[in-house]
């Protein structure tokens, strides 16, 4: 059925409904592969932990007055190659 289906996405020059089916495929493809544990179900996911607990989120003049606060000289935001290049 789902080659069928791609079959006639393709020939009706429907590229929406092969991306569609595409990406069910890639799911389909993921899921099995995490079920039989080939796969991390961790994988993609980025986990945030500073080891403190947060009460509440800070507000934007806050978070603002956070980054103010933060400097960086070049050597730490540009790469040891190119710094050497330069």
């Amino acid at each position: 059925m789902a080659r069928r289906n791609a079959r006639r996405a393709l020939e009706a020059n429907d590229g929406s409904k092969w991306a569609r089916i595409a990406i069910r495929a890639t799911e389909a493809r993921t899921q099995l592969l995490q079920d039989i544990r080939l796969i991390d179900r961790k994988i993609g996911t980025l986990f945030i932990d500073d080891r403190q607990r947060q009460d509440q989120i800070p507000s934007g003049e806050e978070l603002q007055k956070l980054f103010e606060a933060v400097t960086l000289t070049n050597a730490e935001i540009t790469s040891e190659v190119e710094l050497a290049y330069r």
